[in-house]
């Protein structure tokens, strides 16, 4: 892990919003540029193209991270976006989400995401 502090942005004081979005990376400005912006700037008719590629590369990194196929990830922009869309990918037969207390708090309100459904959520107590 030698070297790995100086992938990420300097700061005098202690960061503590790792649960967010992490220290920015010391690289991230550059390659929003070339990636992003310079792109945009040269404006061809293939900019979707560009950057849907990008998100199919990203893909393909974390799939080979966590060795599934591209095709099986679905990058979300948080934990709260991601369940949501699964819950509402479903059919309930049992009617009932289990959590647990210690979840990121935001769950709980996508574990409410529809009253009418009859749907509970039961929060797992802390121990």
């Amino acid at each position: 892990m030698t070297g790995f502090a100086e992938r990420f942005a300097k700061t005098e004081k202690i960061y503590l919003l790792s649960h967010s979005v992490g220290l920015m990376p010391s690289n991230a400005e550059e390659h929003l540029q070339q990636n992003f912006f310079e792109p945009w700037r040269a404006s061809t008719s293939e900019l979707w193209d560009h950057w849907l590629g990008s998100i199919e590369g990203f893909r393909a990194a974390l799939g080979e991270l966590f060795g599934v196929t591209p095709q099986s990830v679905c990058p979300q922009p948080n934990v709260s976006a991601g369940l949501s869309k699964i819950l509402y990918g479903l059919d309930f037969e049992k009617k009932g989400i289990l959590l647990s207390e210690k979840s990121i708090p935001s769950l709980g309100f996508v574990g409410q995401f529809d009253a009418s459904s009859g749907v509970t959520l039961t929060l797992v107590p802390r121990h």
